[in-house]
């Protein structure tokens, strides 16, 4: 079965109407970690990027992957891979 990886913020605090935020999709993981580190790179400065993973932000982001033949994403459908922000930067 074909998978994709997609690039997701998560809302964990209800701060917001929509529980996600849809970032990307990439054909493996080490696309979307390249992907994660890309776009975190480009939204902030390299030295706020440490600050944005810490705990206490209202959201996370997170890489789910799924299944390419499902027509809808739940959160309860994908398996949710953790990224910490040193790997991130590393890759």
């Amino acid at each position: 079965m074909k998978k994709a990886f997609n690039l997701v913020i998560v809302d964990d605090q209800d701060f917001w109407n929509q529980r996600t935020d849809y970032i990307g999709t990439a054909n493996s993981l080490d696309e979307a970690k390249t992907l994660l580190r890309d776009w975190v790179l480009f939204m902030f400065d390299y030295d706020e990027v440490i600050d944005f993973f810490k705990d206490g932000k209202p959201f996370s982001i997170e890489i789910w992957e799924t299944e390419i033949n499902s027509a809808i994403i739940l959160p309860s459908d994908v398996e949710r891979i953790e990224v910490s922000p040193k790997e991130v930067l590393n890759y």
